[in-house]
């Protein structure tokens, strides 16, 4: 049997998803049910009118699989949806979604009647995930493609164990949370069906994740720098350095003592300019003038995290292979932006948005802010999302992130520049692997060009193990060495990070006034 998605219609977004989890795909037609029975799922992208109803329906008889938003198929073997807001969707806990948390939305919903996983804002069940018309379906109150084409942003508040939450302006919908959903569905159709799940593995050979560490320089003095980078050196974790220009433009040659550390760009004066124009002049100008000093710059990340398609059409003229802007994505692997009407091609390398200072402006003290990231590198871990953190040198934190390092490399888990990451993934992305499952077995295409990208496959089995093996042309299943899937503990006051505080958003407002005034 071939693992393998059906797109039905075109969606540029949906290939992008696919292309990220590094699962196989092809485009079939419903109308006429060319290329379904090829694939051991069907991806449903638009409204789907009776002939592709039809197909689907016997798709579901002969057992197979359907995932799809369930307004685009209401109808299908009876089902039914309801209008619901959804400005989130929240875990209830079920195994099924192991890998969600919270997931932000904003949009009006069309809900399954048969939804029994995962919560809306009003307690109740949103996504429908089992048996359906002798098959097995994922019905999705939303529709990915539509949400993940918001660009918006807004000021969200993390999860943590202290009274007054850390926040950050960051994209309006979570990005990762939405992936993380689609892929935990693709686990459970083909789980549904007695087969593993098999995708390309998202850190370099069998590394069950990274640590990658940003620092975004913001005026920082030269002890601050010099401290930063002892500390760095001493716990072995090489960092990727954005600088403020402005700020050290009269020593910029003294970043060439970070040995084996990166040099990017953060902008030359720290604000964010309305006229794209100006905007262009500052990042070129900065680029300049770290080029003079004797830096190959190969990212960088804007002022505050910005990013808007505009901006990133300006960032694409800078001729750089990647950014990092959490405006646009956070917590989440590497992707391209994928929207309707613009072409965007500089890669995005997310971190988490929450720094010391975010902590800091909530009142935490340093033994809090320990805690706070410890517990946020377990939870990504858990979910196989990147450890990837980002401060400020002006931010004195000490021990914090000694701490964070050690726990780290501790458990295995190797750091990585950014650079590093954003050419791995570029190598990555170009792959189109070929799958095929029988009884014990894998079968994997493109073998040579996965080994040549240090690029693994990831097998879950119904059993709730998954195992990391090299690529090869027929993998024993019995005999690879499987481990126990992580079940993220899910914080019972996740909600709180929703509701309002007066407290929060008097703090939103203060902090960006000052950096209006910046």
């Amino acid at each position: 049997m071939n693992l393998r998605a059906g797109i039905a219609g075109r969606s540029a977004l949906w290939e992008h998803l696919l292309q990220r989890e590094g699962f196989p795909w092809t485009h079939v037609d419903l109308a006429t049910g060319d290329g379904v029975a090829g694939c051991s799922v069907i991806i449903v992208t638009g409204p789907a009118d009776r002939a592709a109803l039809d197909t689907l329906a016997q798709v579901l008889r002969s057992g197979g699989a359907v995932l799809a938003p369930a307004a685009f198929v209401a109808g299908l073997d009876g089902t039914t949806v309801r209008t619901e807001d959804l400005a989130y969707l929240v875990s209830d806990g079920s195994p099924v979604f192991r890998s969600v948390r919270l997931v932000d939305l904003g949009v009006q919903g069309q809900v399954p009647r048969e939804a029994l996983h995962l919560r809306t804002p009003g307690g109740m069940h949103a996504v429908a995930a089992g048996p359906l018309g002798g098959g097995v379906a994922v019905l999705l109150p939303f529709d990915p493609a539509l949400v993940l084409t918001d660009t918006r942003t807004t000021d969200r508040a993390f999860p943590a164990q202290h009274d007054r939450l850390p926040t950050e302006r960051v994209s309006r919908v979570s990005r990762g949370g939405v992936s993380s959903l689609v892929h935990d569905a693709l686990v459970y159709l083909h789980h549904a069906r007695s087969m593993p799940y098999a995708h390309l593995w998202h850190y370099p050979g069998t590394r069950r994740n990274v640590l990658s560490f940003r620092i975004d320089t913001d005026g920082a003095v030269q002890s601050d720098i010099d401290a930063l980078y002892a500390m760095l050196r001493a716990a072995s974790v090489p960092a990727t350095w954005f600088l403020d220009v402005a700020a050290h433009e009269p020593w910029l040659a003294h970043f060439a003592r970070c040995e084996e550390h990166e040099i990017g760009l953060h902008c030359y004066r720290h604000r964010i300019n309305d006229d794209l124009l100006e905007q262009e002049a500052d990042w070129q100008r900065g680029l300049a003038l770290i080029r003079a000093a004797g830096f190959t710059p190969r990212g960088m990340a804007a002022p505050f995290g910005t990013w808007t398609p505009e901006l990133g059409q300006v960032i694409d003229r800078l001729d750089l292979v990647y950014s990092s802007e959490f405006s646009y994505a956070y917590d989440t692997h590497p992707l391209l932006p994928v929207l309707p009407g613009v072409r965007v091609r500089t890669l995005q390398i997310p971190v988490h948005p929450v720094s010391t200072g975010s902590l800091r402006r909530a009142g935490f003290s340093v033994p809090h802010m320990k805690a706070y990231f410890l517990a946020v590198a377990d939870t990504l871990r858990a979910r196989d999302l990147p450890l990837a953190f980002y401060h400020h040198p002006t931010q004195h934190a000490p021990g914090v992130f000694e701490l964070l390092f050690d726990h780290c490399l501790g458990q295995g888990i190797m750091p990585m520049r950014m650079d590093a990451m954003a050419a791995w993934w570029t190598d990555r992305m170009g792959l189109m692997p070929s799958f095929r499952i029988g009884d014990g077995w894998l079968e994997s295409g493109s073998v040579e060009a996965m080994h040549r990208a240090d690029v693994a496959i990831h097998v879950v089995f119904p059993s709730s193990e998954d195992a990391l093996v090299p690529a090869g042309p027929r993998i024993d299943l019995h005999t690879v060495v499987r481990t126990p899937l992580q079940q993220d503990i899910i914080a019972a006051d996740v909600r709180a990070t929703r509701e309002f505080d007066p407290r929060r958003a008097f703090g939103d407002l203060f902090t960006s006034l000052l950096r209006r005034l910046a």
